[in-house]
């Protein structure tokens, strides 16, 4: 229930560690492993869920790491979003409260993010593994 499968790195917030896992939490995922987590250490070795990705419509399978704005967490997730389409979201997390989808990946301009954002004089910009003209990946920008 706390996660599994963290594979990006933690990124330290006031010296706390925060990270996702791609796996474990929320069990509303089609394959049963669970839809992933975000997740804050503390360097004593305490350990708490932040989220728990449910039944996609929030994301599902965040891949990447975070990013940190002013306190509030964004991340990706390569699975969920709109329900039609659920090609991955964009999501932001605040330390005490729930977390939101920012945007819904539809396949047009990308689908399937796995990278993290990178966030350039306010704009976000990050990658897709499909989408695009050829259905071979995007490079995308987000104004949250």
């Amino acid at each position: 229930t706390d996660g599994a499968y963290p594979q990006a790195g933690l990124i330290n917030v006031g010296g706390v560690l925060y990270g996702t896992t791609v796996y474990g939490g929320g069990t509303g995922c089609p394959d049963n492993y669970g839809c992933g987590t975000v997740f804050s250490v503390m360097p004593v070795g305490i350990e708490t869920v932040l989220h728990s990705f449910g039944d996609g419509a929030g994301g599902a399978g965040p891949y990447a790491g975070l990013m940190n704005v002013r306190g509030t967490l964004y991340g990706t997730t390569r699975y969920g979003g709109d329900s039609t389409y659920g090609h991955g979201t964009v999501f932001s997390l605040t330390l005490g409260g729930p977390e939101t989808v920012v945007y819904s990946f539809k396949g047009g301009h990308g689908a399937y993010p796995e990278a993290g954002l990178v966030n350039l004089g306010g704009t976000f910009y990050g990658t897709t593994t499909r989408g695009g003209a050829y259905h071979l990946g995007t490079v995308f920008n987000l104004k949250p």
